[in-house]
């Protein structure tokens, strides 16, 4: 006889939650953020058993538990901590659960538990050890937790465990990453700079090359290098800071270790303060104290670390080793020495450069960068931001040698950071121009192109910051300079906005973006390679591949200019619609 309707709400109720766990575990298992599974978790407990308030603890090691998800309790719980020795498997009261833990937690635990009105516990247990634990007020209806919903307390938190546990891993993977990601950084940073600082025997040089070094990593607003002359100390060089009035006190002259302000008391301390710096770093040589390096406040306001001063204690060693050579050894020093190690800078520089250029269907790219020294400060670059959209650019930096290869470096960083965020184009050259303003002095500056290409439209928007005009080669050999844009990069702040250009490819057609190496290539006569032979050039070449072209400009400078020597980075990237 079949039962009555009452009889069948119980089976029903265990077939909604083994739906809403089934849902649950799906919904977890498809996160791995931390802050989503908590969240989630949490109100999927409350939300089930009634209850207007929760958190969740997350072990952090061995007995540390710190407050991850609050629901329904002040938001200044989290990230509060509690030592938590017991190893609870099952469900628990807080009175019981507080009543397992030795003296010195369970004070701490109980009043967390009476101020917020908690009544249980339910532990996140995985391979028998627990790696969190839900927190949960009374029920609303003011009964207790009978056993079918501890049942399903402690099955949503079987499933909470495992993701809790899978997003703790994940997260530690990439915190292991961004470190080892970091410790490459600073060790090719400081690779960088060693070789850097020693193909120079100029002071000044060397002190530049270290400021950028400081800014690229530290991302100080300010700095200051001084170095012991027969007077004192004095400036050597400085970024943000007002020369006068910001003369050493006698004390932080004897600095013999890296001192941070928060850590220092007395004159030292107000001088600190008053020249807005944050740490102090000196540079030692055969334990005799030849300059100092002050840094000031970093962007975001973070703090320095005990890595930053390691990092900076590497930088400061290379420091003082290439300015104690540029003291002892200048005149001495061979220049095949100077070139070997600026080899290694070119190698190093070149592999900043695209190994291949994105490429959609339909259509071919060639890109290449003959410089005249080891290292030169053209550039070009390729990123594919979607599966419809490719970014291509291209740049020159003032100037030819260390600082311009470090100051083109400071481009790709900007370009790759800013890139992605998918920005307008104009907005995107006023970051980029912004971020080279802020990091150069008034003497470099960047003339640069960029573009992307719609391949699904065959569009091509474009901003031109000063440079050459790239040549739109028309299939029927008529060209188009793509001249829209504005003022070059790093000579002040962007108050004018760019302007954007748009273009469409057919069939055929070519954009030809190459530096002023190209165009400006001299012969023995002193005279000019010049845009109209570069033009009748690429007229003849028509049908050709964008690989044969770069090879076909390049040879024919070099024949031109025979005898005469390269005077300036010859740098081409072409982007051709074949179909």
């Amino acid at each position: 006889m079949p039962g009555t309707e009452s009889e069948h709400i119980p089976a029903l109720q265990q077939l909604t939650d083994t739906d809403a766990l089934l849902e649950l575990s799906r919904l977890l298992n498809s996160s791995h953020d931390l802050e989503f599974i908590l969240g989630n978790a949490l109100l999927s407990a409350m939300g089930r058993l009634m209850v207007s308030k929760g958190i969740v603890l997350v072990k952090k090691d061995e007995s540390l538990f710190t407050i991850e998800a609050v629901k329904g309790l002040s938001s200044q719980l989290s990230g509060k901590s509690f030592r938590i020795s017991a190893d609870w498997k099952r469900f628990i009261d807080c009175a019981d659960a507080c009543a397992s833990l030795p003296a010195d937690e369970r004070t701490s635990l109980q009043r967390l538990c009476e101020d917020n009105n908690l009544g249980a516990f339910v532990p996140l247990v995985l391979d028998d050890s627990m790696v969190g634990i839900i927190g949960l007020g009374n029920r609303l209806i003011g009964e207790g937790f009978d056993t079918p919903q501890i049942t399903l307390l402690e099955s949503i938190a079987s499933i909470a465990a495992t993701a809790v546990q899978n997003a703790l891993t994940i997260e530690k993977l990439r915190t292991l990453n961004r470190e080892l990601d970091r410790k490459i950084q600073e060790i090719s940073a400081l690779f960088e700079f060693s070789h850097e600082a020693n193909s120079t025997f100029s002071s000044r040089h060397i002190l530049r090359i270290l400021g950028y070094t400081i800014m690229g990593q530290f991302r100080t607003r300010r700095y200051a290098i001084y170095l012991r002359s027969k007077n004192g100390f004095n400036i050597a060089t400085q970024f943000g800071v007002a020369v006068e009035g910001a003369e050493l006190p006698e004390s932080a002259a004897q600095l013999s270790q890296p001192v941070l302000r928060s850590a220092v008391a007395g004159d030292i301390a107000s001088w600190m303060k008053e020249q807005g710096f944050l740490l102090v770093f000196p540079l030692v040589s055969h334990d005799e104290v030849r300059g100092l390096v002050c840094l000031g406040e970093r962007a975001g306001e973070e703090e320095y670390s005990d890595t930053d001063v390691s990092f900076l204690s590497g930088l400061c060693t290379a420091a003082v080793s290439a300015l104690e050579n540029s003291r002892l050894f200048k005149e001495t020093v061979e220049k095949e020495r100077m070139e070997r190690e600026l080899n290694i800078a070119r190698g190093i520089q070149k592999q900043l450069l695209p190994k291949s250029l994105p490429c959609p269907a339909n259509y071919l790219t060639a890109g290449l960068n003959d410089s005249s020294l080891q290292v030169g400060g053209d550039y070009y670059d390729g990123l594919q931001l979607s599966e419809t959209e490719y970014l291509y650019a291209i740049a020159d930096v003032s100037g030819k040698g260390a600082p311009a290869s470090i100051l083109m470096a400071n481009v790709q960083a900007a370009l790759r950071t800013i890139a992605p965020l998918h920005l307008d184009l104009p907005e995107a050259t006023a970051r980029i121009n912004d971020v080279i303003f802020s990091n150069t002095g008034a003497e470099m500056f960047i003339t640069f192109f960029w573009g992307v290409l719609n391949a699904e439209t065959n569009r091509f928007r474009y901003v031109n910051a000063g440079h050459n005009p790239p040549l739109l080669l028309r299939a029927d050999g008529s060209i188009e300079p793509l001249n829209k844009g504005g003022l070059i990069l790093g000579i002040m702040e962007s108050n004018m906005p760019y302007e954007q250009g748009e273009v469409e490819l057919l069939r055929g057609d070519t954009i030809v973006m190459y530096t002023d190496g190209v165009n400006e290539a001299m012969n023995t006569d002193e005279e000019e390679f010049g845009v109209e032979r570069l033009e009748q050039l690429l007229r003849h070449n028509l049908d050709n591949s964008p690989h044969y072209l770069v090879t076909t400009i390049r040879n024919a400078i070099h024949e031109f200019s025979v005898n005469a020597g390269q005077s300036d980075d010859i740098t081409l990237l072409l982007l051709k619609r074949t179909a």
